[in-house]
């Protein structure tokens, strides 16, 4: 007996969602690894200038946070010039423990997503990519629709929703690395991350197109 439409859309919309971890997984790495984009923040908004640290060791200290935000970090979380409270060392470590379990979600998806795709290949079935386009580019969008309406209430429930304490609100007096880190750059990488995965759902919805265009050439 063949599958049901009900049931071929419930486990396109399955497979939608293993698109849609496997992309925010690698979305995170690349907004992380993407220097460039802190560096254009670091002069549109006048970083240097407002906190009153050499350009030098702002990005000394930015680049060893970010070290430590990628997997496999180890060792003693310490800035190499910057102070850290005891509150703030445990915020990064939530951060660290919250980006390690994106990039597992993430790993795991691209595992599960490679013997489905070549399932689907061989049996000639392409169907399924439309309802992971649409169902990979909703998610942006959405979010991307409230963070242009007010990005900052956006970033404080975020922050409510992940952590079970107020830990992230630093004071700059005790953790410096605050003041590298304005508000406007977390829009900036929702922007990138955001870009990064609408792209990953129009390339699904490319492929489905080319491949319907195909057969019915064909």
């Amino acid at each position: 007996m063949k599958p049901s439409k009900s049931n071929h859309l419930i486990s396109d919309i399955g497979i939608g969602f293993l698109f849609l971890f496997a992309l925010i997984g690698l979305g995170l790495l690349f907004v992380l690894l993407f220097r460039p984009l802190y560096l254009l923040d670091l002069n549109i908004l006048n970083i240097p200038e407002t906190t009153g640290y050499s350009t030098e060791e702002i990005l000394l200290n930015y680049d060893y946070l970010i070290r430590t935000c990628l997997p496999f970090f180890t060792g003693t979380f310490q800035f190499p010039t910057l102070s850290s409270s005891p509150s703030g060392v445990q915020h990064f470590a939530e951060v660290r423990q919250i980006f390690y379990a994106i990039y597992l979600i993430g790993a795991v998806s691209i595992l599960l997503l490679i013997p489905i795709l070549r399932h689907k290949k061989k049996n000639h079935d392409f169907r399924y990519l439309k309802v992971c386009g649409i169902l990979v580019l909703i998610v942006p969008v959405l979010l991307g629709l409230f963070s242009l309406i007010s990005f900052h209430t956006v970033f404080v429930i975020m922050h409510q929703l992940l952590f079970r304490n107020d830990l992230w609100i630093f004071d700059p007096a005790t953790d410096p690395i605050i003041e590298f880190l304005p508000e406007e750059y977390f829009l900036h990488c929702a922007v990138v991350l955001f870009l990064f995965v609408i792209l990953g759902g129009i390339f699904l919805l490319l492929r489905h197109r080319h491949h319907k265009i195909r057969n019915t050439s064909s």
